[in-house]
């Protein structure tokens, strides 16, 4: 895939496609209308780190943006106590 190439995941498939992010839209600052930070899951992995799956809601005055966010933490101890 070279870079003037763009491809869209769709239903389990990805599809070759033309479109391209209008750049000069990015740059304008809408006022955010409505942010939230939804928790779907989380674990603490019995003292041996944590899980988190979680989802962010931002609206604008013409935009809705939702990003799910997945972070895994592990511990592991090394060395004996004294």
């Amino acid at each position: 895939m070279d870079a003037e190439e763009c491809s869209v995941f769709v239903c389990g498939k990805v599809e070759a496609n033309d479109e391209r992010i209008d750049m000069e839209r990015l740059k304008v600052r809408d006022k955010i209308s409505f942010y939230s930070d939804v928790m779907l899951f989380e674990d603490e992995l019995h003292d041996s780190g944590c899980s988190v799956l979680n989802v962010k809601i931002v609206c604008f005055i013409s935009v809705i943006c939702l990003v799910l966010c997945s972070y895994f933490s592990l511990v592991v101890l090394c060395g004996g106590l004294s």
